[in-house]
């Protein structure tokens, strides 16, 4: 091979080397997006050498603004450290913001000094497409049985996130479209290929993916019909594609139509759900802090932070938001109105250059201008995602974004120049300042990426030993863990705040553990996990008043948090404190968890000894939900005949209980009808009592208990059918016995058949 050829192969495998950075495996991390970064910054550490010593010029030409206008946002996000609230994350985002601006570089470098290699992209990008599709394929044949089946996470495969999958999937298939344009199959193999790409777009649930591949349909006819010279883009192509489209839903639908979480009529037009309004509050939640900080946003990384103070009233334990799930709205919250146009501005930009390239009418001329159609369609699929999830933030969707960015950049012929920007780009002393800048920003950004990826690894033995699944461990382990880079973890809970939780929990009692929460504090004052964990502290101090402080801050800052809820309660009954026990119960507005109710009417018991108005009310709507519920049934007898008498006839069971076992079955049985007396619902009290009497061979009084207890109370197990079964058989009375011990037998009691052959044989 020649140097020429061997540049050409690096160049490839560089190139390679980026698209496939979704399938960095987890190693061990609590987001795949550690690693990834990780790799991206290696990869452009490389890459930057490699083009540094093989670019013989640098001619930005379209890319001169995009170049321009992403440097400056990345200046502008690592500002926002001034005024941002969590500044460690300032630097882990604007850390990511520099690997997208050198992989950018450097993959524009690359296609234009390599633009052979652009016939080629086409069947790179549907090979990476079949690897994909075969992923999710593989995930989906191993958990279908043939049965009900509902939308597993698991189909996310290769990224972290189902509805990730579906869009990285979606933004492939114009060069689906192409790669079988070109390949001379017969059309029954297309429709096929097309067809498996469909299904698994509408397997993944996506109503995002599914509604964008509607649209992107209506874009590809509308292109047939204006731009008529794109020879791929013809009525064969849309039918073959209309076919496939109808084919896939056809088979979604019959097989899924049962299960609406994956059906893709039911998924596709039921947008009144419960994502569709918590989306609703996130955009609303972002739209107020845009009108409060317009110019400057929260900075970069901390829109996850703010999300918290605006979603507890309606957060579950510690779900937070995270992501405003609109990129549009988060990098303008974060970064303000200047922070959008920078970043989005390079859109405009693009499409712009376009339209100047087909109002000119050079894109006749252009012989690859099929390739900025391709990149374009999946551009306006990757703005779709924009609207609906964060691809910003993940480097699967958006190393895809910039290698469309610049395979249309590389490819426009029309160069439509700033020639300000072409000035400062051209001046050799900028480029010397750029080359050392690009190579202080790679240590930089390898440096941060290794950092938040031993991080997320720690993370795992955090999130283990803080729910309880690892307790095996020692306080030099905890200390060990550092909370500067990152400070908090991948779902907000600072750090040190969660170190003192674990160094609390080995009773590990020090001052230290307090001063840890107050730092954690600082790094996420809207997570009132701080406020917990000091609560549960000062109760291993034996500081009561202070715990019940805490304790109460927490539960009223996130009131459906199983933890918050418990140890108020616990706290509550511990102080007999009934007026806050009223106020809690009362604060939550949302439909209390089946175990919330069960906690507030045992504490409520204990502090009342009795059910009282607003009990009965709750326990009416814990009856309602759970008519079966053993709790529900022992809290209605309660409210019937009062704690007293349930206790009292309680301990009276157990002494006969001890009468039974000494064999004194006459005063077994008196004695478990002193408790049925006490409490008349529990119907064991009835049927021992029962028994008590035929082992003392009282079978008249035995009988006269059983058929009360059937008459009144209706058991549903045939306990007591077939006790009075037996012992009218044993009386000489085989047909109402035998009538009783089918009525048992209906009900799934287990009687020997010996039984039933001997007494209740009809013939006999």
């Amino acid at each position: 091979m020649n140097k020429v050829q061997i540049l050409n192969l690096v160049d490839s495998i560089l190139l390679i080397l980026f698209l496939l950075v979704g399938f960095v495996p987890y190693f061990d991390a609590m987001d795949k997006v550690a690693p990834q970064y990780v790799y991206l910054s290696l990869l452009c550490a490389i890459s930057s050498i490699h083009n540094f010593f093989f670019t013989e010029k640098e001619s930005f030409k379209n890319a001169n603004y995009v170049i321009f206008s992403f440097t400056l946002f990345s200046i502008w996000s690592l500002l926002s450290i001034t005024h941002a609230l969590n500044k460690s994350e300032v630097l882990i985002e604007s850390s990511r913001v520099l690997v997208f601006l050198i992989v950018f570089i450097n993959m524009f470098l690359i296609l234009d000094r390599n633009q052979r290699m652009l016939r080629y992209i086409p069947y790179l990008i549907t090979a990476i497409l079949f690897i994909e599709l075969i992923s999710v394929y593989e995930r989906f044949f191993e958990r279908y049985t043939g049965g009900s089946y509902s939308r597993d996470m698991g189909l996310r495969a290769f990224s972290g996130n189902i509805n990730i999958t579906a869009f990285s999937i979606l933004m492939k298939l114009p060069f689906l479209l192409f790669s079988l344009y070109k390949i001379k199959w017969a059309s029954f193999i297309k429709v096929l290929l097309l067809s498996s790409f469909s299904f698994c777009i509408f397997l993944l649930g996506s109503r995002g993916a599914n509604i964008t591949l509607i649209i992107i349909f209506c874009v590809i006819v509308i292109l047939y019909y204006k731009l008529n010279q794109v020879s791929f883009i013809n009525k064969k192509t849309i039918l073959l594609l209309l076919i496939s489209l109808v084919l896939g839903g056809i088979l979604n639908y019959n097989i899924f139509q049962k299960d609406s979480s994956i059906n893709l009529v039911s998924r596709t037009v039921n947008l009144n759900t419960s994502s569709t309004q918590q989306r609703l509050r996130f955009y609303n939640a972002a739209l107020e802090s845009i009108i409060i900080n317009p110019v400057f946003g929260v900075g970069i990384g901390n829109w996850k932070l703010y999300s918290i103070e605006k979603e507890k009233p309606y957060m579950k334990d510690y779900t937070v938001p995270y992501h405003a799930h609109n990129d549009f709205l988060e990098v303008t919250a974060e970064l303000g109105i200047v922070g959008f146009i920078l970043y989005f501005g390079i859109f405009i930009w693009i499409f712009f250059l376009i339209f100047n390239s087909i109002k000119s009418k050079e894109y006749e001329k252009n012989e690859n201008i099929y390739l900025v159609i391709l990149a374009s369609i999946s551009l306006l699929i990757y703005l779709s995602d924009s609207f609906l999830n964060f691809p910003f933030t993940r480097p699967l969707m958006q190393i895809q974004n910039l290698f469309f960015w610049s395979l249309i950049l590389v490819t426009l012929k029309y160069s439509y120049k700033i020639h300000l920007f072409d000035f400062i780009l051209r001046i050799n002393t900028i480029k010397i300042v750029g080359v050392i800048l690009i190579f202080l920003a790679s240590i930089f950004t390898i440096y941060i990426s290794i950092r938040v990826y031993s991080s997320f690894v720690d993370q795992q033995f955090l999130t283990a030993a803080g729910t309880g699944n690892l307790k095996q461990y020692k306080k030099e382990q905890v200390f060990s863990i550092k909370s500067d880079i990152p400070s908090i973890t991948a779902s907000t809970v600072p750090i040190e705040t969660l170190k003192a939780n674990l160094l609390y929990n080995i009773d590990y009692i020090d001052d230290t553990l307090h001063y840890m929460v107050e730092k954690g504090k600082t790094q996420n004052p809207f997570m009132p996990y701080n406020e917990l964990t000091r609560s549960v502290l000062y109760i291993k101090e034996r500081k009561p008043d202070s715990a019940y402080i805490f304790a109460k801050k927490a539960y009223y800052d996130v009131p459906n948090h199983d933890i918050h809820f418990n140890l108020l309660m616990d706290i509550i009954e511990a102080y007999k404190d009934s007026i806050e026990l009223e106020k809690a119960i009362n604060f939550y507005k949302g439909e209390l968890r089946d175990q919330f109710y069960e906690k507030y009417l045992q504490v409520s018991l204990n502090i009342k000894n009795k059910i009282g108005l607003t009990e009965a009310k709750f326990l009416d709507k814990y009856n309602s939900k759970n008519p079966d519920s053993e709790v529900g049934k022992i809290m209605n007898v309660i409210n019937k005949v009062g704690k007293k008498n349930v206790e009292e006839a309680y301990y009276e069971s157990l002494e006969a209980n001890d009468f039974f076992e000494n064999k004194k079955f006459i005063e077994a049985g008196e004695s478990f009808l002193k408790a049925s007396s006490l409490n008349p619902f529990e119907i064991s009290y009835f049927e021992n009592a029962a028994n008590s009497f035929i082992q003392a061979g009282e079978d008249d009084k035995a009988v006269n208990i059983l058929k009360n207890l059937i008459n009144k109370l209706d058991p549903k197990t045939g306990k007591a059918e077939y006790l009075l079964g037996i012992t009218l058989i044993g009386k000489k009375n085989y047909f109402e016995g035998c009538e009783y011990l089918n009525l048992s037998l209906s009900k799934g009691f287990k009687i020997p058949k010996i039984i039933f052959d001997r007494f209740c044989n009809l013939k006999k």
